[in-house]
């Protein structure tokens, strides 16, 4: 995928990527409502939308990372919380860890999926158990809140291992494009 030594300088690209990339939205999408608890609300809906589009976009990578990256957009103002640095740090060694641990298996095995899939795979389900996901869930409110906390988590990943992916392609959608930009910016 790409080489441990572009680790740091990909995770300063996506951590000053999705800084911009929140303030826009907090300045214009999430912000609509004149009062916090109807912005945090805009936010939950925000995420329930694209996961929806992302579960849709099954088979197209630019598209689901777009979608990915409006959910932790908007997961993220639900949460309060801004993932800094040693998030996308911890991100970007985690995918290039897994990734190095799957080419030393054999390639043939119809049990493991590419770093990106396994990524997602996790992602989908805390979203699905977060509630978010127009499934039923069984968690109570403070579990679902820790879900979607696990969903950022795993989504962090699937969006620095999917743009990974996408890097040597020609990505049509200007959103992932810019994430792709993020991710490549990082590679020496």
């Amino acid at each position: 995928m790409f080489p441990l030594a572009s680790a740091e300088r990909t995770a300063q690209a996506l951590d000053s990527w999705f800084t911009s990339l929140r303030q826009t939205l907090d300045g214009t999408v999430f912000s609509v409502a004149a009062d916090e608890r109807r912005r945090r609300a805009a936010a939950l809906g925000v995420v329930t939308r694209h996961v929806f589009e992302l579960e849709e976009a099954a088979g197209q990578p630019a598209i689901q990372v777009r979608e990915t990256a409006w959910v932790l957009a908007g997961a993220t103002r639900w949460l309060a919380m801004m993932p800094g640095l040693s998030q996308w740090r911890a991100a970007v060694r985690n995918v290039v860890s897994l990734d190095a641990r799957l080419d030393a298996m054999p390639k043939d095995s119809p049990w493991v999926e590419d770093v990106a899939a396994i990524f997602r795979s996790h992602m989908l389900e805390t979203l699905r158990q977060a509630g978010v996901a127009r499934v039923p869930t069984i968690l109570n409110a403070q579990n679902r809140r820790v879900a979607l906390g696990l969903s950022v988590n795993w989504g962090m990943r699937y969006l620095v291992a999917g743009a990974a992916g996408l890097a040597e392609h020609e990505v049509d959608d200007p959103a992932a494009r810019e994430v792709v930009a993020a991710v490549s910016g990082g590679l020496p």
